[in-house]
């Protein structure tokens, strides 16, 4: 049997799946461009985060579970590993874990709290957008000013629960000398004795 030879280019159905493969090749070429983009823009996100110099970063997991489980950190930035290595013997100390920047990823977050369901109930009313004050927490010699918020997905589904830890040590020092120097003013009419 002998076949004939087409001619493709004068084959209405070809020109019209090569045409359509054309238009499928570009569109994904922009598609790849887009992930590159959306790629390129994610590595410079992580690397402002990893590079705060006063933020500690602290992403928790959102699974709640009884007592000191659950809610276990999936990310802390280099930040947050300096400040919980800062405070490793107080931590060692006060709370009776040895946790440090290398073995921080993974743990709960309770295994900090006095009252870790009062935390999990302020971890589930924090509503997408908001930034709540947790607390100035004492640890040693230092004062953590903690702060949380919740971080949603593309879908506004909560993804993790993100907490800031920043050494507020210096600025509470600050704050209350300012407030003392502002009662002797209040009481005295001049903060300079005679």
């Amino acid at each position: 049997m002998f076949w004939k030879k087409s001619n493709e280019n004068s084959n209405p159905v070809f020109n019209e799946e090569v045409e359509n493969l054309k238009r499928e090749v570009e569109r994904l070429r922009e598609i790849e461009k887009e992930y590159r983009e959306i790629k390129r823009q994610n590595h410079i996100a992580w690397q402002i985060i990893e590079n705060l110099q006063e933020e500690g970063v602290f992403c928790a997991d959102t699974e709640f579970k009884p007592g000191r489980e659950g809610n276990k950190l999936i990310y802390v930035n280099r930040r947050g590993k300096e400040i919980i290595d800062s405070l490793r013997e107080d931590i060692r100390r006060l709370y009776g874990y040895d946790i440090s920047g290398n073995n921080i990823v993974g743990q709960s977050i309770h295994i900090f709290h006095k009252n870790p369901d009062r935390v999990k109930e302020m971890l589930r009313e924090t509503k997408p957008g908001e930034i709540k004050r947790n607390a100035d927490i004492p640890v040693g010699n230092k004062v953590i000013q903690s702060d949380r918020s919740a971080i949603t997905d593309l879908d506004g589904s909560v993804y993790c629960y993100l907490t800031t830890w920043k050494d507020a040590t210096w600025d509470r020092f600050i704050e209350k000398y300012i407030y003392t120097l502002s009662e002797k003013l209040n009481s005295k009419g001049s903060i300079y004795t005679s």
